[in-house]
């Protein structure tokens, strides 16, 4: 019996760019802007700086550049510090309950690199990671593996790198299927972070995406894998008790997961955004002022719940950005007042604002009845405000900003893009990268963007 790994390895390492839908392609680049820009954003971040020390320290073959440093490292390494800077500020794309662009595309553009892969091959690799990183997100359900301590970014991310890195590499389906078996050894990622708004949450797509190369070049060199590392007696859908082995491979070459992608407005979890959005929409339409809301109480998943709303004294007082950008309380108490939920309003004196601390404190959110059997991706939720002078809104909200449904135009992309390489590369810079991830599907190699983006 053919198993999903082979099934999704058969599919991904015969894809043909040529034959692509030019609105894959185009999803694709898209997905490559946001990325590379929230990269750049993060890229002199606390964290990326201690990754990128360590990376420098190790004996490399240096070829792969680094978002935004002149470095260049070996490809698991570029890999390696370059999936934590797109992580870096929570800015990155987050579908299906996984932040994939962050592990896809900088295992897919080192190893591009690394062997000198064309453009649309490292487009076509990254439309791969993002596919095969979904479907085992939605197989296995990874809201359960939220509740029950995982990091499916890092989980399920790793075998999407690995596939990302696999197809630019070359590798036949036999092999591929290896490569995925090998990265069933490396998924791991733990939420923890959550306790202490850790570094490790930035870092853990990083290490995904590190790991996924590492996978695909030992499956390269021989190394086996378990062909039924995704549905076997221990596969990785015995975390979740998810038993549907069809559920992996369904619709395969149809649906294309890249074009689904939820792009974040805010610089915030994507489980905030639904109330982010409507609350800043009525406090315009309605002229309300932050100090004019009394209170405000947030219905969501249990698994959102997780992560914007407990433990609560930490999500009302924040130490960490982590913390902070985590939170409904403190994302919501500031965008109110300044009008958004951007990278700066993040910044570490903004987390002791006694005006933030003073709205958060009405802000709740709690587990609704009604969202027991919701799945990830599912980002709807029940708001219920008060002001006071008596009026009382209760709204179910479904959607926002970004979501597949309602998403971001080009044009905003490109404002969100040049807002973050901004803060990293000049005017003229920004301009060539934004032309040269535009224009992949154009370009004869990869050297313009590759220039346009190192330090």
């Amino acid at each position: 019996m053919t198993t999903a790994a082979e099934s999704l390895a058969a599919w991904s390492s015969i894809l043909d760019p040529r034959t692509l839908p030019s609105p894959v392609v185009h999803a694709a680049k898209r997905c490559v802007l946001d990325g590379m820009g929230v990269a750049l954003a993060g890229a002199d971040t606390p964290w990326v700086e201690r990754v990128l020390a360590v990376a420098r320290a190790q004996e490399t073959r240096p070829r792969a550049h680094v978002f935004g440093h002149p470095d260049r490292l070996s490809a698991p390494l570029a890999a390696l510090v370059n999936g934590t800077a797109v992580h870096a500020l929570d800015y990155d794309d987050d579908p299906a309950a996984c932040h994939i662009g962050a592990v896809v595309i900088p295992a897919a553009l080192a190893t591009a690199e690394r062997v000198g892969a064309s453009p649309m091959r490292f487009l076509t690799a990254v439309i791969a990671g993002y596919d095969i990183t979904t479907r085992i997100g939605e197989a296995i359900d990874s809201d359960l593996l939220y509740l029950r301590g995982y990091h499916p970014t890092a989980v399920c991310g790793v075998f999407g790198a690995a596939a990302a890195a696999a197809y630019t590499l070359g590798l036949d389906a036999p092999t591929t299927t290896q490569a995925l078996g090998i990265a069933g050894s490396f998924a791991s990622g733990n939420q923890e972070f959550l306790a202490e708004g850790a570094m490790t949450k930035r870092l853990q797509a990083g290490k995904a995406s590190h790991d996924g190369i590492i996978a695909a070049q030992l499956a390269q060199a021989g190394l086996t894998g378990p062909r039924t590392v995704l549905d076997g007696r221990y596969g990785l859908w015995r975390y979740t008790e998810s038993l549907e082995a069809t559920r992996f491979t369904r619709a395969l070459g149809t649906r294309w997961v890249v074009g689904e992608v939820y792009v974040k407005k805010h610089a915030s979890c994507l489980g905030n955004a639904p109330v982010l959005d409507r609350v800043l929409d009525l406090m315009q339409t309605d002229r309300l002022r932050p100090d004019d809301i009394t209170e405000i109480r947030l219905g969501v998943r249990a698994a959102t719940l997780t992560m914007i709303g407990e433990p609560r004294e930490v999500r009302v007082r924040p130490q960490t950005m982590l913390d902070a950008q985590m939170s409904l309380p403190f994302s919501l108490a500031v965008a109110m007042i300044d009008g958004e939920a951007g990278i700066g309003q993040f910044a570490p004196e903004r987390l002791r604002d006694p005006a933030v601390l003073a709205i958060a404190e009405r802000i709740h959110a709690y587990a609704h009845p009604d969202l027991a059997s919701a799945k990830a991706g599912d980002l709807t939720s029940y708001l219920d405000l008060r002001t006071r002078d008596g009026r009382h809104y209760q709204e179910r909200l479904v959607s926002y900003r970004g979501h597949p449904d309602n998403p971001m135009s080009d044009q905003e992309m490109e404002a969100k893009f040049r807002r973050c390489a901004g803060l990293r590369l000049s005017e003229a810079r920004v301009a060539a990268a934004s032309e040269a991830i535009w224009g992949l599907d154009k370009l004869a190699d990869l050297e313009p963007l590759l220039a346009a983006v190192a330090g």
